[in-house]
């Protein structure tokens, strides 16, 4: 097959990264996974060298031979052109063997790019959480993203060191807990394998995992969704995700207005029964002129996203169906 056809698309989130080969006819010829990629937590070099290797191997594995066409990327925490631009020449330099063009965004983009035709938003709430629009002449404006120290709101690390910061603002007799702390605290130690709170310390600074506190949520949400402090923070984390789309939609036009087609993406979304009522407060605060938003989830990789935009920017159209799947409409 000849290599100088096929387009590669990645979307690289803060856990789990998603790559597929497609052509222009939507013909596809694989799609493999492998562990996040974040140049601001791993580096230029190291994610470049990792996605090198990737998609040679990816190549190997379907006998392609010579420089892709394009590879289009969306990765998580690329979200400053300059050092969007630092990777992609790093790219070019050291391995510009693996395609003849690149281009690269920020994983919410290009999820959004494969989901809808003529732009829309995307509200991802996993590890992290942040808000993109991609409007239709490929122009991009953003909410949040700006990782655990700044943002994050409504996020699994959010709530899971909400939960906890409850358990020590409670027993420190800093801010009473606004409900009982007895049943999150005792899956909190047992989930983390502590004798006492102060343990958490570590994974919160000396050896800092910030997947591994995220995952206490998905815990708490099984385990625990009918306590009334579980609930409460979901609903808060809710309010703070509707918050972001209700600032986004500084940039819609009217008809987006009207209808505002929002995807959601992110493990938290799971848990939509604890986060709708805060999230349909947080899409009316403020004056929000927002009259109906249509949820969607994407039931294939973003990966896509990153091959549509790098091919519209060489003016090229790849031939395949973008398929969305309607979660819910808020009347608003």
């Amino acid at each position: 097959m000849e290599a100088s056809r096929i387009f590669a698309g990645i979307e690289g989130g803060a856990t789990h990264s998603r790559l597929l080969f497609i052509d222009e006819t939507g013909k596809r010829y694989g799609e493999w996974s492998q562990s996040g990629l974040n140049y601001c937590l791993d580096g230029f070099d190291v994610v470049a060298d990792r996605i090198a290797k990737w998609i040679q191997m990816a190549k190997k594995e379907v006998g392609i031979v010579g420089p892709l066409a394009a590879v289009g990327m969306g990765l998580s925490g690329a979200e400053n052109e300059e050092n969007n631009r630092t990777l992609v020449d790093f790219l070019k330099d050291q391995h510009g063997d693996i395609a003849l063009e690149f281009l690269l965004s920020s994983d919410a983009v290009v999820a959004v790019a494969a989901s809808f035709q003529n732009g829309g938003a995307v509200i991802v709430a996993g590890t992290g959480s942040t808000c993109r629009l991609l409007k239709a002449d490929s122009s991009v404006h953003g909410v949040g993203g700006w990782g655990h120290q700044i943002g994050d709101g409504g996020s699994a690390f959010w709530i899971a060191r909400r939960l906890m910061q409850c358990i020590f603002d409670e027993e420190d007799g800093l801010y009473p807990s606004p409900h009982p702390i007895s049943k999150i605290k005792r899956l909190f130690l047992k989930f983390f394998g502590l004798c006492d709170k102060a343990g958490i310390l570590e994974i919160l600074y000396t050896n800092f995992d910030k997947s591994r506190i995220a995952s206490f949520t998905a815990h708490v949400a099984k385990e625990a969704n009918d306590d009334p402090l579980v609930r409460h923070v979901f609903r808060d984390a809710g309010e703070q995700l509707g918050l972001h789309v209700r600032a986004i939609s500084r940039n819609f036009n009217e008809e987006m207005l009207d209808n505002a087609p929002l995807l959601l993406i992110g493990s938290v979304w799971r848990s939509w029964e604890l986060l709708k009522d805060g999230f349909i407060c947080g899409l009316k605060s403020n004056g929000s002129r927002i009259r109906q938003v249509t949820l969607y989830t994407l039931p294939e990789t973003p990966a896509l996203g990153g091959a549509l935009l790098v091919a519209k920017k060489l003016g090229k159209r790849i031939a395949c169906e973008q398929r969305t799947v309607v979660f819910e409409i808020l009347n608003l």
